[in-house]
């Protein structure tokens, strides 16, 4: 199974992307960029987490991760959406906003 994130900028000026991983019991486990380069202003871009474009501090093991990927961005606001890929299977997940 992949997981990935899907997301556009919906800002005129680029963003950076910043992620965070959160364990079950919502403790924080790392956090990282999507990226070496700002996303463009109304651009877009979709990677699955264990893409090299994320990029975590340390190395956590994606292969058996469980928990809450939250995508934050530099200073405007972001769509998104969760992209779920198996055998046969691709599904895009509703993606909630944090206040």
């Amino acid at each position: 199974i992949l997981t990935g994130v899907a997301i556009m900028n919906l800002e005129s000026t680029a963003q950076t992307i910043q992620v965070e991983l959160y364990n079950l019991s919502g403790d924080l486990i790392t956090t990282g960029t999507l990226g070496t380069t700002p996303l463009a202003g109304n651009g877009h871009v979709a990677r699955y987490l264990d893409d090299p474009a994320f990029q975590f501090l340390g190395f956590p093991n994606l292969s058996v991760f469980q928990g809450v990927l939250k995508v934050m961005a530099s200073g405007g606001q972001i769509a998104g959406t969760v992209i779920r890929q198996s055998p046969g299977e691709l599904a895009a997940l509703p993606v909630t906003k944090v206040p």
